[in-house]
């Protein structure tokens, strides 16, 4: 009879973890796919951060990765994210007058809005398939001579990043 209640609580204690866990993966925020890609502004000077890169659940601002948190739909051509950094910063980026590939984008941190046009990847780079990556690149990267882990790249499409795959 003991053994009966421990194999029901602990069948319990999975299926609980199993269905939190669902909650989790279907509560994600996903940022709409015609958001997806990288989104070139003009700079003064070449080499200077010239866009931002938009994913499902995250956007990049200036080098940094941002968890999304909530997209809100403004109206026909907009939209409206809320970020979030890890390090607690928190941002807001509206996207406004979206039309095919062009649009305007607005951070928090800026005085205006910034005429952007969406682009496969950012411009001054070299594009290249997976087969065509350099071997050497697929590894442990740290960020400090004490030997913390940064990121990590899999060469089955796969990025460790933040302690996340």
């Amino acid at each position: 009879m003991k053994t009966q209640k421990i194999i029901y609580t602990l069948f319990s204690i999975l299926f609980l973890t199993l269905v939190m866990s669902q909650v989790q993966a279907q509560s994600k925020v996903k940022v709409p796919e015609r958001l997806h890609g990288f989104w070139h502004f003009e700079v003064n000077n070449p080499g200077e951060w010239d866009g931002t890169s938009i994913g499902a659940e995250y956007v990049e601002f200036f080098y940094s990765l941002y968890y999304v948190d909530k997209v809100e739909t403004q109206g026909n051509d907009g939209y409206m994210l809320w970020l979030s950094h890890v390090n607690g910063d928190t941002l807001k980026l509206i996207v406004s007058e979206l039309n095919n590939n062009q649009a305007k984008l607005q951070f928090s941190k800026w005085d205006s809005p910034k005429a952007c046009q969406l682009l496969e990847y950012p411009t001054n780079t070299e594009h290249m398939h997976k087969g065509e990556i350099p071997s050497v690149l697929f590894r442990e990267w740290t960020t400090s001579t004490k030997g913390i882990v940064s990121c990590k790249f899999y060469d089955t499409d796969q990025l460790f990043y933040e302690n996340k795959e």
